[in-house]
């Protein structure tokens, strides 16, 4: 090598090897390549982050909803704060709407969790549901009654 600086002449055919500048050059475009994967990576951990968070947040709605089908007819509007699920505290809200076109036992359910990333950037998450009443559920005299306006007539 030191000969090869130092000595003037023309170059052997046989030498082989690699240069200063082009293992600089190797180095140069391997770090650039090592740090785009290493942003992607950041990205792909963060984005697996915010889905986790998402589908706690979607749990949380399905399961409000569900009570609301267990408790039909005893559940109108209400709000739950400091949920907390994921390492992220959720606010949920829900509430209920008036019955479509004089159909009895059909309403819809409108439920709503808030919660903040650790940017506090606020996400929103809504959910619908058409809850209709069961009859085997309902007591038989309360049924009747509210049959009798839409209806016309109660047969059990």
């Amino acid at each position: 090598m030191i000969r090869r600086l130092f000595c003037s002449g023309s170059r052997a055919v046989s030498e082989t090897g690699f240069t200063l500048i082009e293992a600089l050059v190797i180095m140069a475009v391997s770090s650039v390549g090592l740090l785009a994967l290493l942003r992607f990576q950041g990205d792909i951990n963060r984005m697996e982050m915010i889905t986790a968070v998402q589908v706690e947040a979607h749990g949380l709605l399905q399961q409000q909803l569900e009570q609301t089908r267990i408790r039909y007819g005893t559940v109108s509007s209400g709000t739950k704060d400091d949920i907390n699920a994921s390492n992220t505290v959720f606010s949920l809200q829900w509430q209920r709407h008036d019955a479509f076109a004089g159909i009895y036992g059909l309403n819809q359910y409108s439920a709503t969790i808030k919660w903040s990333d650790r940017l506090q950037k606020e996400s929103v998450m809504t959910q619908k549901a058409l809850i209709y009443a069961d009859r085997a559920l309902l007591p038989a005299e309360r049924y009747c009654a509210a049959a009798l306006v839409t209806e016309g007539s109660c047969s059990l």
